[in-house]
């Protein structure tokens, strides 16, 4: 029972600990581009890693061994919002630049965070996410000039 009640809180303090970061990254994303600024960033925080949580606790309850950091369940969670978000919706675009941010920080200081290899794997699935979602992006860019030529614009 103890152990049950324990991991309980252990969870939802590394939920916490998670949400605090990508609502920095949410906030900080808003003030460099207002456009996408949302008016709630630490409910949609809250939310985008609850539902990357939900979704698969094993890889972040350390039931297979460690369980990553704040960092590599943000990278996670954020990974997770870009592939299940709609690409027009109004969190979309916040969470790849969050993302975006995110993994430039981890390229930059990685060596001076303290990640270990929970978060190595969660972060390398990120990255092959933000390669995807740059591609949809450049894509969607290309799609929507192409269509303004035809229509005379």
């Amino acid at each position: 029972m103890r152990s049950s009640v324990f991991k309980f809180f252990l969870d939802r303090y590394r939920k916490a600990q998670a949400a605090v970061v990508v609502q920095g990254l949410l906030e900080h994303v808003g003030a460099k581009m207002p456009w996408f600024a949302l008016e709630t960033p630490g409910l949609v925080a809250n939310r985008i890693v609850a539902a990357a949580w939900d979704l698969r606790p094993d890889l972040f309850d350390g039931r297979h061994g460690l369980r990553p950091t704040k960092i590599g369940v943000a990278a996670a969670a954020l990974a997770h919002a870009v592939v299940t978000l709609p690409q027009h919706g109004q969190i979309y675009g916040p969470a790849g630049a969050a993302l975006t941010v995110l993994l430039t920080q981890i390229e930059q200081k990685g060596d001076f965070m303290a990640l270990n290899s929970a978060d190595a794997n969660l972060i390398q699935q990120a990255f092959e996410v933000f390669h995807r979602h740059i591609e949809a992006v450049e894509q969607s860019s290309e799609d929507e000039a192409r269509s303004s030529e035809a229509a005379g614009g």
